[in-house]
């Protein structure tokens, strides 16, 4: 046998008998102290999550929302306001920045032009307005249409409470 057999067998059996010390167990269990141990250097304090905001959506998520509920042809206005990025990441720099004056009039601006679209395309009017308006001011006509396109944006039905805070727009 050569050497180098001897000094590997030599090396398991060490680390054989290593290992079995280990193992090995006097029969006696150690005790532990299950009892709480009182904090007194920290104090509790309640979870205060910070001010409530909505996160601003990128020009591309806004223009993707408005195809996904009118469709392909209708045309979204650009917006003032550009997005900015933070960390390289435009979705970080939404949650992070508002809208200007001007940028809130420019939204309004592009909400306007595209609900005309939404209702001189008689495929898109008759989409969403699925009922006959009795004239300028038809309340249950209104809330029906509200009660559908909510649907679509929201992606669930609205509760009554939506449609009606949204009927006093």
């Amino acid at each position: 046998m050569t050497m180098r057999v001897q000094h590997r067998r030599v090396a398991f059996r060490a680390s054989l008998v290593l290992l079995s010390i280990g193992c090995y167990s006097s029969g006696t269990t150690p005790e532990f102290d299950a009892s709480p141990v009182a904090d007194t250097a920290t104090e509790t304090k309640p979870f205060d999550p910070g001010p409530v905001s909505m996160r601003r959506l990128t020009l591309e998520q806004y223009r993707n929302v408005i195809m996904d509920l009118f469709g392909g042809e209708v045309v979204v206005p650009d917006l003032e306001d550009p997005d900015l990025s933070q960390g390289g990441l435009l979705s970080v720099g939404a949650a992070e920045t508002t809208f200007s004056a001007r940028g809130v009039s420019s939204i309004e601006e592009a909400a306007l032009s595209i609900a005309k679209q939404a209702i001189d395309d008689e495929t898109q009017r008759l989409r969403w307005i699925t009922c006959a308006p009795t004239g300028t001011k038809d309340e249950t006509c209104s809330r029906t249409v509200l009660a559908r396109l909510g649907r679509s944006a929201w992606r669930r039905p609205l509760l009554p409470a939506e449609v009606e805070r949204l009927a006093t727009v």
